[in-house]
């Protein structure tokens, strides 16, 4: 399963969180912005695009089939006859000479302040962790060995560089921000390391690898059938499958904290399953693949 997500931000400073589903397998395509599908698609190997609006914005998520391979890009579409493309273009014209000197400004500031004074401008270590990170940052799949059950603080988690094993860690506050599900020991994630630098690193909770997923599946069905036992495990696992289907990993933990009230987990709870279960998506979805 491929997920990709970007962030779009607005004119009023709001963030958009713009998510792709693209299973590798069947080819089904869901295309979220928040926690709102925009689009969903089904038996998708070829190259193709998906056009909507965010605020008065139109964006464009683009598949394209390169060989045995699948690229994805977000764009904004600044072409289109739009009222905002309008406006863009009229504001563009009256300020492009201002812009210019601006940016002359600018270009020469910076020259300055790079040619000059270089003894200035000495970097924090989080800010030249971060810069290797995107420079020569490479991905691999990490362990989680110390789960927050047993360590009040940290998140232990491992990965194999070479013939050196590197442990990190992560703050226990981050958890819940970055994985909507619960984390054990055994699960797997993405991770961001410096090669030549591996204590440089970035746990990514918010993405897990396929079997991971097949694991968050399982345990969010386990849930279901433990609170309620005369359901069917063939239909609950088809049913949990169209909730992830439709709401990613959230969709997933909807089920698994669905015994919780608001106060316990706001994000999860009682509330969020029963609006997950009864939106008109969900069902139809659940009585054309789970037959009910």
């Amino acid at each position: 399963m491929n997920h990709y997500s970007w962030i779009y931000v607005g004119d009023a400073g709001h963030s958009h969180k713009v998510g792709l589903y693209h299973s590798s397998k069947s080819g089904h395509v869901l295309i979220y912005v928040g926690r709102k599908v925009v689009t969903i698609d089904f038996r998708v190997f070829e190259s193709k695009k998906y056009t909507f609006f965010i605020e008065d914005e139109l964006v464009r998520v683009c598949l394209e089939r390169k060989g045995d391979e699948m690229y994805y890009t977000f764009e904004i579409d600044k072409t289109a006859d739009t009222p905002r493309n309008r406006a863009r273009r009229i504001i563009e014209r009256k300020y492009l000479r201002q812009f210019l000197v601006a940016l002359s400004v600018f270009v020469g500031l910076v020259l300055f302040a790079a040619l000059v004074l270089p003894s200035f401008s000495e970097k924090s270590e989080l800010s030249r962790a971060e810069e290797l990170l995107v420079k020569e940052g490479k991905e691999t799949i990490a362990r989680i060995t110390g789960s927050p059950e047993e360590n009040s603080s940290v998140l232990k988690y491992q990965f194999i560089q070479g013939n050196d094993i590197i442990t990190g860690q992560l703050d226990r506050a981050e958890i819940a921000k970055l994985s909507p599900m619960p984390v054990i020991n055994g699960d797997e994630f993405v991770v961001l390391y410096v090669p030549s630098k591996p204590e440089i690193n970035t746990l990514y909770l918010n993405r897990p690898t396929e079997k991971q997923i097949s694991r968050f599946m399982e345990r969010a069905v386990e849930k279901h059938l433990k609170l309620h036992p005369d359901a069917a495990p063939e239909e609950v696992s088809c049913i949990v499958g169209v909730a992830f289907l439709l709401g990613g990993l959230d969709g997933l933990a909807d089920f698994f904290y669905q015994d919780l009230n608001p106060a316990m987990n706001p994000a999860h709870n009682s509330s969020s399953f029963g609006k997950l279960t009864s939106s008109l998506p969900f069902r139809k979805k659940v009585e054309k693949d789970c037959g009910q």
